[in-house]
C-alpha cells in the first residue's frame, strides 16, 4: 500500500508537466481529461508523448462534435469531420464510431428511466474505451464516475434545450432526482479504489460539489 502510495504521488507530480499539445484543449474539462491520462500512463511507466495526447485530444473533439450532431445541436459539417477524423488511429476509430452510431440509432424514450441510464452510461464508457486504445494505456473505471457526474452537470444546465428537442438525459427522464445520481456517481468513485487511483477520489469530490451546486441554482 505506502509503495503504492509512493509512486502514485511521483506520478502525479510527473503528470503535473505534460507534454505540450498542438491540439489545445479548448475546455478546462478537456484540459483535465489530459491530465488524467498522462498521469495513469505515468503510474504504468508509459509516458505519453506530444502525438499521443495530440490523438487523445482529437478524439475528444471528434466525440464532442458527433454527439451534438447527433442531438441535433449543430448541423453535420463533412468538412469538419473529415478534419478531425483524418489524423485518428484508423483502427480505434472506425470501432468507436460504430458503436457511437449503434447507440444513437438506438436512443430510448425519455419516459424509459433504465433504459435512458444505460444509453448515457453506455455512451461514456465506449467514449472512454475509445481513449483508452488510442493511450495504449490499460482501461480502468475510475474515471466513469467522473465523467459521469461531469455529464451530470451538463445535463442540468441543457434540460430546458434537451426537454424541447426530447432528448434522452440523466435529468429530462422520469427517474431519480440529479441530487440522487450525483450522490451515486460519488459513492461509486470512492468505493474500492488503488492507491494509485486516490488522486481521482480527491478530484472527484471538487465535481461532485460542483454537481451539487449546479443542481441547486439550476433546480434540476
Amino acid at each position: 500500500m505506502k509503495v503504492g502510495a509512493v509512486h502514485a504521488i511521483r506520478a502525479l507530480r510527473t503528470s503535473l508537466f505534460v507534454t505540450p499539445v498542438s491540439q489545445r484543449p479548448r475546455t478546462p474539462i478537456r484540459w483535465l481529461c489530459l491530465r488524467a491520462f498522462s498521469y495513469l500512463g505515468e503510474v504504468e511507466s508509459r509516458s505519453l508523448d506530444g502525438e499521443r495526447l495530440d490523438q487523445l485530444c482529437r478524439a475528444m473533439e471528434l466525440g464532442i462534435f458527433l454527439n451534438r450532431c447527433f442531438d441535433g445541436k449543430r448541423p453535420f459539417s463533412s468538412g469538419r469531420y473529415r478534419e478531425l477524423r483524418r489524423p485518428l488511429d484508423g483502427r480505434s476509430t472506425r470501432e468507436y464510431l460504430r458503436r457511437l452510431k449503434s447507440l444513437e440509432a438506438s436512443q430510448p424514450a425519455s419516459q424509459n428511466w433504465k433504459a435512458v441510464f444505460q444509453y448515457r452510461r453506455d455512451v461514456l464508457e465506449i467514449s472512454l474505451r475509445y481513449l483508452f486504445n488510442l493511450s495504449g494505456i490499460r482501461q480502468r473505471d475510475v474515471l466513469l464516475p467522473i465523467c459521469s457526474m461531469v455529464q451530470l452537470v451538463d445535463d442540468v444546465l441543457d434540460q430546458k434545450t434537451d426537454r424541447k428537442l426530447g432528448l434522452p438525459t440523466f435529468v429530462t427522464a422520469d427517474g431519480p432526482s440529479a441530487s440522487q445520481l450525483a450522490r451515486m456517481f460519488w459513492q461509486e468513485l470512492r468505493t474500492g479504489r488503488e492507491p494509485e487511483e486516490m488522486p481521482f477520489v480527491a478530484s472527484g469530490w471538487l465535481v461532485y460539489l460542483l454537481a451539487r451546486f449546479t443542481i441547486l441554482c439550476f433546480k434540476a
